[in-house]
């Protein structure tokens, strides 16, 4: 692996109050965070490069003002109506349950099920 060497006084570090080795994470960790707002690092290959779990350097970038994810507003209005048909899916399913057991004795028709299916089919396949 490639090393990048730089030459720090002792001065500087006695003024800063810092040693090298603070100094050398903060480089990686500004290149980093540089880098990944110019999209030219992944948030994973950023994270590598300051030695930080993926987890921090999101809580760091974010805490720099980066934006993490960048959806356009067709995504999010995409993703927004994936969620509505998937929780109508879910509210559905629950009242089937629910009906299934106020009747026991007697099986649900099978238009419930149809229409059960088609909200699956329509939860899980986008509109264009």
């Amino acid at each position: 692996m490639p090393h990048v060497t730089i030459s720090v006084s002792e001065n500087i570090l006695t003024s800063l109050n810092t040693n090298a080795e603070e100094i050398a994470f903060s480089m990686r960790k500004e290149f980093a965070l540089k880098a990944f707002r110019d999209g030219k690092l992944t948030l994973s290959q950023s994270a590598n490069l300051c030695d930080m779990n993926l987890y921090d350097f999101i809580s760091t970038a974010s805490q720099a003002g980066i934006t993490i994810i960048d959806y356009g507003i067709e995504e999010v209005e995409r993703e927004l109506a994936m969620l509505n048909a998937e929780s109508k899916l879910a509210q559905l399913a629950h009242i089937k349950t629910n009906l299934e057991k106020l009747n026991e004795t007697e099986p649900l028709p099978p238009e419930f099920d149809d229409i059960l299916s088609r909200r699956v089919n329509f939860a899980r396949e986008p509109s264009p």
